[in-house]
């Protein structure tokens, strides 16, 4: 039997509103959201913890290290 299972972590984008017509994105002090997977159901929720987008490292799904 094979169980499939995952845990991924991003920050949760939002929308500032419309500015020239186009959508802000808000890109400081996100929320970062948690999504665990196991056997095809979900569970989504929000860890507690804020990050900025610019610092996201995505590939990796943690906060880039800074010099």
């Amino acid at each position: 039997m094979l169980i499939r299972k995952s845990i991924h972590f991003a920050p949760e984008y939002r929308c500032k509103g419309k500015k020239n017509g186009e959508k802000e994105i808000v890109r400081e002090n996100l929320p970062l959201r948690m999504r665990v997977s196991y056997n095809n159901l979900r569970i989504e929720f929000v860890t507690g913890i804020r990050v900025d987008a610019d610092k996201w490292d995505k590939a990796n799904m943690r906060m880039e290290l800074q010099a």
